[in-house]
């Protein structure tokens, strides 16, 4: 097994036992699930508090806007977000970085509602100039 591999195991080992104190191993899916996501559950915490922070950001900066948060498990690549206004909309795909990768279908989903609707992933690198765009798309 490669070194990398083996920290990674430790890792989430010793992170399961401090969050589950009664418990010795983590169940088997839990293991695969960190080992097959390469740990990237953690990065997911940061990118949904990113969310949080950018719907107050549009919240305020689009009054009366209505913002719906999709589920990612319905249909692989959909856009995070859905941002109403009066009779226009809006899809945002969050990524906690520019360098985050792309899930399968984002990039199809962004490009093809993009010739319809305003469509784009939006990360902190990217923040200020997508939210103008959003707005002067939403408001005009």
């Amino acid at each position: 097994m490669a070194s990398n591999e083996i920290k990674r195991r430790s890792r989430f080992l010793s992170h399961f036992k401090r969050i589950n104190p009664c418990c010795s191993t983590p169940p088997t899916a839990w293991v695969y699930f960190f080992l097959s996501t390469k740990g990237s559950f953690f990065v997911n915490k940061l990118e949904s508090q990113y969310q949080q922070h950018l719907i107050q950001n549009i919240l305020s900066l689009i009054p009366g806007c209505l913002i719906l948060k999709n589920d990612p498990t319905y249909r692989q690549g959909i856009p995070d977000l859905t941002v109403f206004y009066k009779d226009k909309w809006a899809f945002l795909e969050v990524k906690i970085s520019a360098t985050s990768k792309e899930q399968p279908n984002q990039r199809y989903y962004i490009d093809t509602w993009s010739e319809h609707v305003f469509a784009s992933f939006i990360y902190p690198e990217n923040e200020k100039e997508t939210l103008d765009a959003l707005q002067r798309s939403l408001q005009s």
